[in-house]
């Protein structure tokens, strides 16, 4: 069973292939078709894609709690957690954090990963590049 059409889509919008451009990135739609074969490993693709639109929706959804608060106003005893620590929350990584990971995940699982995603793209849009390459042959 291969890949459906919308994880195709979700895969190479994580890897910043931007739309109409699919056909100049061969070693992606070849992997995607090879992996989408292969149940196991499809499956755990499709594992990262569900968490990514997870994440994705917790980030640019409307319900967000910041939303229902205004500005802060006054902190009084705030307190952290140790890094050693295994209280909840004290060692887990943000939305974004978690989303970069799983991005480089499936970059990784698909042998794109040296190239993908593209330099300087960062889908979660916090990073920005500091150049760019330019091929000398």
């Amino acid at each position: 069973m291969a890949f459906t059409a919308e994880q195709e889509k979700d895969i190479r919008k994580y890897m910043g292939v931007p739309f109409g451009f699919y056909e100049l990135n061969h070693r992606l739609e070849s992997m995607m078709d090879l992996v989408g074969t292969n149940s196991t490993d499809q499956a755990q693709i499709v594992t990262w894609l569900v968490r990514l639109t997870e994440i994705d929706e917790s980030l640019t959804g409307s319900d967000a709690t910041s939303a229902a608060y205004g500005a802060l106003k006054k902190v009084d005893e705030v307190e952290f957690y140790n890094t050693s620590e295994t209280a909840e929350g004290s060692a887990a990584l943000t939305f974004v954090q978690q989303g970069r990971v799983l991005i480089g995940r499936i970059a990784a699982a698909l042998g794109v990963s040296d190239y993908l995603p593209y330099r300087g793209f960062d889908y979660f849009g916090s990073r920005r590049s500091s150049g760019f390459l330019i091929p000398l042959g």
